[in-house]
């Protein structure tokens, strides 16, 4: 049965428009029922979830002046979740705000926040004084700041030191003292996209 959006016709009685009528109450409540509640339920006409199409073209969708906009687009063959700011235009991307790829491992990985910044994160042996971890992923487009910690199992020392260069936007390099060598630094690194 399908969707008949022109009826009742000036010229129809109920009897004889009655049946396409009644299909489409049943279309809407079929429509509805995908991701929302039902009309009778509690909670009636709230999402469930949410599923959306991929946006395939470019540019992205753009937004009016009193709007956002949430959507999925193909990013590498793979669908990623944007967001618009009210009044972008078309040409504007959007921030993309879900990962390259699912990364969140404990040795390392990094995910977005809205407003084009991505987070950056690992937990790194430190094998020399100088230890230069790669980024997963790409790079950043410019490093806002950086996060560490010496996760060190021996006696405590006040004379340990660590120092990061965030200068490359493809890489962490990690300077420590001497009796640092054979700790895990942990690492945070936040930067745009």
């Amino acid at each position: 049965m399908a969707y008949t959006s022109n009826v009742p016709q000036p010229n129809q009685t109920i009897a004889s428009s009655q049946t396409p009528i009644l299909d489409n109450f049943i279309r809407i409540n079929d429509a509805n029922n995908v991701n929302h509640t039902n009309f009778n339920a509690a909670n009636f006409g709230k999402h469930k979830n949410i599923q959306m199409p991929n946006f395939t073209t470019n540019p992205s969708p753009g937004t009016a002046i009193d709007e956002t906009g949430l959507f999925t687009k193909i990013v590498g063959a793979v669908p990623r979740l944007f967001f618009q700011q009210a009044n972008e235009g078309v040409a504007l991307p959007g921030f993309q705000i879900s990962g390259e790829t699912p990364d969140l491992t404990v040795a390392s990985g990094h995910t977005y926040l809205p407003g084009g910044i991505e987070v950056k994160f690992g937990l790194t042996a430190v094998g020399a004084l100088t230890t230069v971890v790669p980024y997963s992923g790409t790079g950043f487009a410019s490093v806002i700041t950086a996060f560490t910690s010496i996760v060190f199992g021996g006696a405590a020392s006040n004379l340990r030191s660590i120092n990061v260069d965030i200068s490359n936007p493809a890489q962490i390099t990690i300077y420590v003292t001497a009796n640092v060598v054979g700790a895990q630094v942990g690492w945070c690194v936040l930067g745009t996209i």
